[in-house]
């Protein structure tokens, strides 16, 4: 979504997919979303979060992500900063 009057894009896509197999079921979820600033490009930022579902029989596994990178620091022979939190639960 562009805002004209601050200049600023924001741009989020959404998916997942589900798979069904003989010995039980997985489900994926995934956002990821951009924030870009025309005036101040080194500010850039990603933002990812997904889900992983593991269905066999009885049991349930989990599996969340989230993970967040901003061009601030970035550089040809760096990368930037980015933080990623995993969260399992069954």
């Amino acid at each position: 979504m562009r805002d004209e009057v601050h200049q600023h894009n924001r741009v989020t896509w959404q998916g997942g997919t589900a798979t069904d197999f003989p010995w039980g079921r997985f489900d994926h979820t995934e956002k990821l979303t951009y924030d870009l600033d025309d005036e101040h490009p080194e500010a850039a930022a990603i933002l990812g979060e997904s889900e992983y579902v593991q269905v066999v029989g009885k049991h349930t596994l989990t599996w969340r992500t989230r993970r967040g990178c901003r061009s601030e620091g970035c550089g040809r022979d760096q990368g930037c900063r980015c933080q990623t939190a995993f969260i399992l639960r069954n």
